[in-house]
């Protein structure tokens, strides 16, 4: 048992075997044959409670994000920033993996031929054939495996996402609502008042929940209309979209193209 060992580290070895596993832990009390009694020495632990504790301790840091502040509470600012850290955690770990759900069963038909192969022929490539294919299914239930683990041990992060991802839409929402009962000075002048016509009046909608979703994003200062604003461009190109007189520079590239 290494004094090393963490959850990570055993559920992914403890998953490899297809049939049984065995641990095999050093259950003696002294290093050399000796009782360890010399001052300073750490307290014995018996090597079960110490094989537990140290397959139930994990090392995964969790994010600033998790360190946690109210959804509701927070600012749009506060809770985009959270979202990012999170978003960052999961895409560097085993969700952020493109993971073939279909091969497992084109792996399982290709080892049934390249046995049956193996079988005919009787030669040492078909042979080694079936071993490689049954290395890659291997490889892909450990992936499976340690993205099973990941999630049991991540849901809350995972909750904390999909939380996240909610509020920012309601609030969104209520704005985009807000602004079509009363428009911000920048809104009207970019859009003009709501159209009476369906067709455009839902494309209008749609801008103004574009407008929404960038002040909530980027704050009350920032100006939108500014090509430089990256994140904001889905509302430049709405309004091109709705009101082409407006002509709002969609993103620094267009600009320079021309």
């Amino acid at each position: 048992m290494d004094t090393g060992l963490a959850a990570e580290h055993g559920y992914t070895g403890l998953s490899r075997a297809r049939d049984e596993s065995h641990l095999w832990v050093n259950t003696s009390q002294t290093i050399d044959g000796r009782c360890i009694q010399t001052h300073g020495q750490p307290t014995y632990e018996p090597p079960i409670e110490s094989l537990v504790r140290q397959l139930t301790r994990t090392v995964v840091q969790p994010p600033a994000g998790r360190q946690g502040i109210g959804v509701e509470a927070a600012s749009d600012q506060q809770l985009h920033r959270t979202l990012r850290e999170l978003d960052t955690t999961m895409r560097t770990g085993p969700l952020g993996k493109r993971l073939d759900n279909e091969g497992l069963t084109r792996l399982e038909s290709a080892i049934a031929e390249a046995e049956e192969a193996a079988r005919r022929l009787g030669t040492d490539g078909s042979r080694y054939q079936v071993q490689y294919l049954k290395e890659q299914r291997q490889q892909l239930l450990d992936q499976i495996a340690t993205r099973e683990y990941w999630i049991e041990g991540h849901v809350d992060l995972l909750h904390s996402d999909t939380a996240i991802k909610d509020e920012l839409a309601a609030r969104a929402t209520a704005l985009a609502i807000s602004y079509q009962l009363n428009p911000p000075e920048d809104v009207l002048e970019a859009l003009g008042p709501r159209p009476s016509n369906t067709v455009e009046a839902t494309r209008s909608d749609a801008a103004v929940t574009y407008h929404a979703e960038a002040r909530i994003r980027l704050g009350p200062d920032v100006d939108l209309a500014n090509p430089a604003v990256v994140d904001a461009a889905s509302w430049r190109v709405t309004v091109n979209t709705c009101n082409p007189l407006t002509e709002l520079e969609p993103s620094p590239l267009r600009r320079l193209v021309r």
